[in-house]
């Protein structure tokens, strides 16, 4: 019997329940991390599991990145990242819910977007000036393109009842393009408090990326399950639990392993 109740040996279950301090569960999100990236999904040759996984990877990358962010001490840098997390999380539950019909629906946008991309910037590669490069600006990154995005990832969002999730992307969305939002958040805070803040956003996201990828990788790994592959499926979940497991183990808690 050890002499501190945190170093008894725990189960999985117990692990992830477990009251922590957020080094500690960064200690674990690390850990997933490096275990979602080097994840072999062979043999699983499914279309859901191929976009599951890569969304998965990608939340993985995402999520470091946002760490390395906190690491330098400029969380609000990572809004991008965040904001891309949150929204892969929600694709990876849109695909669990719908299946085929997600995935045919998102090919067709990437194959139309392909087709107006090319539409759009084959000219600019003929001239010699660009004359009016404002007004081509305002074109690819206007108000009603990103609204149509917003409109989109909200009605996701409340179809599959995220919408935690969306408040999360929105707020992060606001810091990742050139909005006013983004000026007054960074600018230096002026006597007559005009409008700057002088004061970057920098919100703690360390809890909400631990339940998201929990739930994202229970999604994946059901897809998986329904295509056939229930043994790579079984594999995502050890890639998961054995990230908190040894998560645990570098802050020094004793899991059910024993090691």
């Amino acid at each position: 019997m050890s002499e501190h109740p945190d170093t008894e040996a725990t189960t999985d279950a117990e692990n992830l329940t477990r009251p922590l301090d957020l080094d500690t569960v960064r200690a674990r999100l690390d850990a997933i991390f490096r275990n979602l990236r080097d994840f072999d999904p062979a043999p699983a040759r499914g279309r859901l599991a191929q976009a599951g996984i890569g969304w998965l990877k990608g939340m993985a990358d995402q999520g470091a990145l946002y760490f390395a962010a906190v690491d330098a001490g400029i969380p609000g840098a990572a809004a991008p990242n965040v904001r891309l997390f949150l929204e892969l999380s929600m694709m990876i539950q849109w695909l669990h819910e719908d299946g085929e019909a997600a995935l045919d629906s998102l090919i067709r946008k990437a194959q139309n977007e392909a087709s107006k991309a090319q539409e759009f910037f084959g000219p600019l590669w003929t001239k010699e000036t660009l004359e009016d490069i404002d007004f081509l600006l305002s074109i690819e990154t206007g108000h009603d393109r990103s609204g149509d995005r917003r409109a989109a990832v909200k009605h996701m969002a409340e179809v599959l009842g995220t919408k935690a999730s969306y408040l999360g992307w929105w707020e992060q969305t606001r810091y990742s393009h050139g909005t006013m939002d983004l000026a007054i958040a960074y600018a230096p805070a002026a006597a007559s408090g005009v409008l700057a803040k002088g004061s970057p956003p920098g919100i703690e996201f360390a809890v909400p990326i631990q339940l998201a990828l929990l739930l994202s990788v229970g999604f994946v790994a059901r897809i998986l399950r329904a295509e056939g592959d229930q043994s790579v499926g079984t594999r995502l979940l050890d890639a998961y639990f054995g990230g908190i497991n040894d998560g645990l183990r570098e802050r020094g808690f004793q899991t059910e392993s024993g090691e």
